[in-house]
């Protein structure tokens, strides 16, 4: 299957997935379907189709406040392929100056590089993803203080799949090993290697 389409459906299947927790902005929910923008009104949307062999490797989801002075808002999620395709959506808020409230919305489609792909999957190997339910906390004491949660969930064959979940600050759960921190860290650089611009949380992108 050629990767034109390939990532015209995981354009349907982003939307999907971003319509199950989305609030209503301006009367109506914005979703993008096979490259093409459409607005819900409120009556019974139609159903996409399925969309078959979408060979799912990783989703990451971010949703973490970044405070200095005021804060900064994110939602981030990245979806990765085993055919090395990638999307991503993020929505964030800006306070950080008197009277500015926004919401920008950015979304990234794209197909990975071998090599990048290479050690992304290098270090989900090195850190015996498959296997691992952790749930851990990292401090940072940087100037620009991020709180929130950083979830990983790996996809294997016969529906096997396995989620980590990592608490940025403030958690109460014990400090991450040093394999999962270098796995957290690996994705960002990957996401951003790709073309995700920003993501990932500050101190985890160094």
């Amino acid at each position: 299957m050629s990767h034109k389409l390939r990532l015209a459906m995981w354009v349907s299947l982003l939307a999907a997935l971003a319509g199950e927790g989305q609030a209503e902005v301006g009367g109506g929910l914005t979703a993008e379907r096979g490259g093409t923008a459409s607005t819900e009104t409120g009556a019974a949307a139609e159903a996409a189709p399925p969309i078959p062999g979408v060979p799912a490797l990783l989703r990451v989801r971010l949703d973490h406040v970044e405070s200095a002075h005021g804060s900064y808002y994110w939602n981030q999620d990245l979806f990765v392929a085993r055919d090395r395709t990638v999307m991503a959506n993020s929505v964030a808020n800006k306070t950080a100056v008197p009277g500015e409230n926004e919401w920008l919305a950015t979304r990234f489609t794209g197909v990975a590089a071998a090599a990048d792909y290479a050690a992304l999957l290098q270090a989900l190997t090195d850190t015996h993803i498959g296997v691992r339910s952790d749930r851990c906390s990292v401090v940072n004491f940087d100037v620009l203080h991020t709180t929130g949660v950083y979830e990983i969930t790996w996809y294997g064959i016969l529906l096997r799949r396995s989620l980590v979940i990592i608490e940025l600050n403030g958690g109460t759960s014990p400090e991450c090993p040093a394999d999962l921190l270098a796995l957290a860290k690996q994705i960002i650089a990957f996401a951003r290697a790709t073309g995700v611009a920003d993501f990932g949380p500050p101190f985890l992108a160094r």
